[in-house]
């Protein structure tokens, strides 16, 4: 059983992105599950219909708070959380919440100004939602959906890069640039203990796009330390090239913050 607070791991990228355009638009989509109080009578419950768009608050855990505050719920638990980039028409699938429920994502297209999905939900082939969404460039939406007693509230979080991303290349060409990365697992012991900060880590990224942690520079607990390290050293990148475009080596820091909601 979850606590009514919600252990995140924000990862924050230190160094500079490319340009969206030339490896896809990046795109966060965190899968949230809301289960309804048992001892709440059914006449207490709100009833989502499927496809409903939200607004987004400022914060996960203010969203999680507020969406479990609006549908009556016990709780709202964060199932999986993501970030990459995206190709036009390219369908993402996202982990199944429940046995036969399947989610999926799919960016139709981005201008400068706004970016637009498609939500898709079914259950064993029945269609949940199908949901088309255009989001501002840096904003986020939120799409639910309900379905039976094992997952009775879906809530898809989808949160599209700013043009700030967007950078020039430096004097010694152009820096890696995060193609697919999840967020590491909140480790119980710390959870419990309360701990919680920012994990830095000095990395390498390999031709290949690997990722390796050379060391930890800074960290509030060992725990953390390795949480980081083994979600990091899954991450998938576009390599760093120097000036004539050539693929290199490169070493760079990332900042892993854990925080306690």
């Amino acid at each position: 059983m979850m606590s009514a607070w919600i252990p995140l791991a924000m990862l924050v990228l230190l160094t500079a992105a490319g340009p969206a355009s030339d490896a896809g638009l990046a795109t966060t989509y965190t899968l949230l599950v809301g289960h309804p109080d048992v001892e709440t009578e059914p006449s207490g419950t709100v009833l989502i219909v499927p496809g409903t768009l939200i607004p987004a608050m400022e914060g996960p855990g203010e969203l999680s708070e507020k969406l479990r505050e609006a549908y009556r719920l016990k709780g709202v638990n964060t199932e999986a959380q993501y970030m990459r980039r995206m190709e036009p028409g390219r369908k993402v699938s996202m982990p199944s919440p429940a046995p036969g429920i399947e989610v999926h994502m799919t960016l139709i297209g981005s201008n400068e100004a706004v970016a637009t999905y498609r939500v898709e939900m079914t259950d064993a082939g029945e269609v949940l939602a199908d949901t088309p969404v255009s989001i501002r460039r840096g904003g986020r939406a939120v799409v639910g959906s309900r379905n039976g007693e094992a997952a009775p509230y879906i809530f898809v979080v989808i949160g599209t890069a700013g043009l700030e991303e967007a950078a020039e290349k430096g004097p010694e060409g152009q820096a890696p640039r995060v193609v697919e990365r999840i967020n590491p697992r909140y480790p119980e012991q710390t959870r419990k203990n309360r701990i919680q900060g920012e994990v830095t880590l000095k990395t390498r990224v390999d031709k290949n796009g690997n990722c390796r942690v050379i060391e930890v520079v800074e960290s509030p607990d060992p725990l953390l330390s390795e949480a980081a390290r083994e979600a990091v050293e899954q991450w998938k990148y576009d390599p760093a090239r120097n000036l004539a475009g050539e693929v290199i080596d490169a070493e760079m820091s990332i900042t892993v913050k854990f925080r306690l909601q």
